[in-house]
């Protein structure tokens, strides 16, 4: 019988400290999806969207005359 009450024992233990781990996770959840969820949304778009301008370079095109009908200069 001693054997049957450590084991029930321990696995009370074992069970009471996954509870409690879990209950901690899903607090944490909360406060980061519920709480906290705005902000850090705010922070992610202003972090993933951003623009810049990049020139690209192109070379001259001819027809098929081969006459130049534009050149690698930028502007107009």
């Amino acid at each position: 019988m001693e054997y049957r009450d450590k084991s029930k024992i321990r696995y009370n233990i074992i069970t009471t400290i996954v509870y409690i781990i879990g209950v901690i996770l899903i607090f944490q959840l909360f406060n980061l999806q519920i709480v906290h969820g705005a902000d850090y949304r705010a922070k992610s778009n202003t972090r993933l969207t951003r623009e810049s301008t990049i020139k690209a370079a192109r070379g001259d095109v001819k027809d098929s005359s081969r006459k130049f009908t534009s050149n690698n200069s930028h502007g107009i």
